[in-house]
């Protein structure tokens, strides 16, 4: 377990240097008035993606007192266990850091308008089955230009992300 939250804790980190260098980006263009919105939007979208992580990390201390799910991890076949953001149930594998999300709850938790922006694009052979229907998901690219590739169920039932996609799919959503 101790190895999860050093991984959060590196990833918390980079993103956090990231949002800084957005910062002083915005603050080197534009007029005053813009460089003045721009730090203030990209505050408030670090403290929502802090609050987010903040949340989740609260609840993954305290693992034993957190209720199974239904479902188990297509990565390593452990029950999933359940936490809470906000109004948002998350399946996460307390062994491998994985989270499954269950439709719209992923969109839920970033304020996307879609669960995965860039879907349109021509997925790829996932390695894993879904933990609803045991079908075998495909890889989309979460939004363009990007690299990062999550598994969707082909039938509709969710979104898996491996572990540190879930940091990736917040910088990206809070911070761009």
């Amino acid at each position: 377990m101790g190895g999860m939250f050093a991984g959060y804790a590196e990833m918390r980190r980079i993103m956090a240097a990231r949002c800084r260098l957005r910062q002083r980006r915005a603050m080197l263009r534009g007029s005053r008035a813009a460089r003045r919105q721009a730090g203030i939007v990209a505050v408030a979208l670090e403290e929502k993606e802090r609050e987010i992580l903040d949340a989740i990390e609260a609840q993954l201390r305290a693992e034993e007192s957190l209720p199974s799910s239904e479902v188990s991890c297509p990565e390593c076949g452990r029950p999933f266990r359940l936490i809470r953001v906000g109004k948002v149930e998350i399946d996460t594998c307390l062994s491998c850091g994985s989270f499954w999300f269950d439709p719209g709850e992923l969109r839920s938790l970033t304020g996307l308008l879609r669960e995965v922006p860039a879907k349109d694009l021509p997925p790829h052979k996932s390695k894993y089955r879904c933990p609803r229907c045991r079908t075998e998901m495909k890889e989309h690219r979460f939004s363009r230009p990007h690299d990062l590739l999550v598994d969707l169920c082909p039938n509709g039932h969710g979104v898996y992300l491996e572990e540190g996609e879930l940091l990736r799919v917040l910088d990206l959503a809070y911070g761009g």
